[in-house]
């Protein structure tokens, strides 16, 4: 039973992120257009959005990385401690590794630029799910049973 819970935890802690992404993705397009919204998570740079969009990213990200800990560590209980630490040390070596990939081609291809546009984004994305990682890890609670005062 252990063993088909450690293989779920994953696949199923990807769906929540990727629910919350969408849950984040239709908020800000009620707040700020389904278009524009649309048009910032389909660009390469900011798209215009670099407060609003800063935001947007930060949230959907920063969710979606502690949803993916979270249902995960509810799928296995009993290793929730062991789980959250491999999940939080897969993702930030995952996104450490993206990072230092395409900032090495982005470099080879077109030279290095620095502003506003596809640098920030990168670096915003990657401190997003690693901030995520981190808190989806730190607020996993030790044990589910209530703490009882002690009687005196």
């Amino acid at each position: 039973m252990n063993l088909i819970r450690w293989i779920l935890a994953v696949p199923l802690g990807v769906v929540a992120a990727f629910l919350v992404h969408l849950f984040v993705t239709a908020l800000s397009g009620l707040a700020h257009g389904f278009d524009r919204v649309a048009d910032f998570w389909d660009s390469t740079d900011m798209a215009g959005m670099p407060i609003e969009g800063t935001y947007i990213m930060f949230t959907a990200r920063v969710l979606s990385a502690a949803a993916l800990l979270h249902v995960a560590t509810r799928v296995a209980p009993n290793h929730k401690k062991k789980l959250s630490k491999v999940l939080a040390i897969i993702g930030v070596l995952g996104i450490g590794l993206m990072f230092l990939i395409l900032s090495g081609l982005s470099i080879l291809l077109s030279g290095p630029s620095l502003g506003i546009g596809g640098w920030y984004r990168n670096i915003l994305e990657a401190f997003s799910v690693i901030f995520g990682c981190v808190v989806g890890y730190r607020f996993i609670d030790d044990d589910r049973d209530p703490k009882t005062p002690s009687s005196q």
